[in-house]
């Protein structure tokens, strides 16, 4: 079966559907799986659904497990997602039991076909690699007034500095700048004290800049109440070697520094928002060191303007970080209001999608983070990255969590990426 452009049956749907679960309707007489067969091309991904039927075509409350018939060809997750290995064939095996009191224990299997990937091809106007046009000397022999190949000219940068933006810088935060996916950053590069040039040197080698976190999550520097300790966070700065981070800052592969993250969110605090005055007191360390370094918080700059951090005068924070979810409206009335916002405290705004909690339920997918909110689509995330993109945003963050390496894995979600990437 060929993927289409749209998401496929991305929720494992076993819970029941009416009646109670001590019924002799209960029972399963029945396993489908959807879709029935699939065909994948090497590196692609799909997620498998099961659902146990009833006699009376009601769905059976119960317990599904994934297995693949050859690893080496297609694997397959707990949650039934199928990931594409290598060429050939294999069988995806469904067996669902019956749980609590719903009786039953069924299998099934879906057959699976695997394809090479298409093979890269030279534009049509470019020569074969190994045949250099007539006009033109061997590569071994450059003219006399060209320097050699190993040598750039004086005029371009040395071949390990990060190609000069045209546009809208793409990332996505806690995201592994050497996996392959097509961002053209790092929104959130996690750094170590004492580890500064190991954890950095990634950055250099894909020849991706990040925004870095030098602090880690919230538990570093919280009170035992859950309340921000700036004291504490500022400790842990201080342990970095500012000479080696500043090389980085310099050279184009550090572009900010996250400073904080959602000090709006008083539920991840105390219970109440972290004071303003002590976020820009961490802001202002940080330029302290830095001076060149542009300041990130990740909080919607509305938050500064008529909100809890209205208390007080910002004066070091440069970027301001507006997260859309659908849930927020039409999204050009919520770039405007942001793009407002951020020119009242003179700073800018960087564009954030919440690709997995965010979206407006187009996709039919819960999100394993909060299953009652829904995963952005690909047409989402197409439209509204394309929204931000419009108003020249600097940087665009889609914002991830660990557990949701399926969902980056859908070749619709990674087209999604690789088209605004193209804008």
């Amino acid at each position: 079966m060929a993927l289409g452009t749209g998401l496929i049956g991305l929720a494992v749907i076993l819970a029941a559907c009416g009646g109670s679960i001590t019924d002799p309707v209960d029972e399963a007489v029945m396993l489908e799986v959807s879709p029935a067969e699939v065909s994948l091309r090497v590196g692609e991904s799909v997620r498998l659904v099961a659902v146990a039927r009833s006699a009376a075509n009601q769905a059976v409350d119960g317990e599904t497990t994934w297995s693949s018939t050859d690893p080496g060809v297609v694997t397959v997750a707990t949650d039934g997602t199928v990931f594409a290995v290598a060429t050939g064939t294999a069988s995806v095996k469904a067996e669902f039991r019956g749980k609590g009191k719903a009786l039953g224990r069924l299998k099934k299997d879906a057959p699976v076909t695997v394809t090479d990937p298409p093979a890269d091809q030279p534009p049509a106007d470019d020569p074969p690699a190994d045949d250099p046009p007539a006009d033109e000397p061997p590569a071994d022999d450059p003219p006399a007034d060209e320097p050699p190949a190993d040598e750039p000219p004086a005029d371009e940068p040395p071949a390990d500095e990060p190609p000069a933006s045209t546009g809208t810088l793409i990332g996505a935060s806690r995201f592994d700048v050497a996996s392959g996916y097509p961002f053209t950053m790092s929104a959130q590069h996690r750094v170590h004290p004492g580890e500064e040039r190991e954890d950095l040197e990634p950055l250099r080698a894909n020849g991706i800049p990040g925004v870095i976190n030098l602090v880690g999550g919230k538990s570093n520097y919280s009170n035992p109440d859950g309340s921000f300790n700036v004291e504490m966070w500022k400790a842990i700065v201080d342990q970095f070697d500012p000479a080696i981070v500043q090389e980085y800052v310099d050279a184009g592969f550090v572009l900010a520094h996250y400073v904080l993250d959602e000090p709006h969110a008083g539920g991840q605090w105390s219970g109440v928002d972290v004071d303003p005055a002590l976020v820009d007191e961490a802001a202002c360390h940080s330029k302290a060191i830095w001076p060149d370094l542009p300041v990130m918080i990740r909080t919607h700059p509305g938050w500064a303007v008529r909100e809890e951090g209205a208390a007080h005068t910002f004066q070091c924070v440069d970027y301001w970080v507006a997260q859309y979810s659908a849930r927020k409206g039409p999204i050009d009335e919520y770039i405007a209001e942001n793009l407002a916002d951020a020119q009242i405290l003179g700073a800018e705004v960087l564009g954030g999608l919440n690709a997995i909690t965010g979206g407006d339920g187009s996709s039919g997918i819960p999100s394993d983070y909060d299953p009652d909110d829904w995963v952005m689509s690909s047409s989402e995330l197409r439209e509204y990255g394309a929204a931000w993109i419009s108003a020249a945003t600097p940087y665009l963050g889609i914002w991830k969590w660990n557990d949701e390496e399926w969902y980056w894995a859908l070749p619709e979600i990674r087209a999604a990426v690789e088209y605004l990437v193209g804008l």
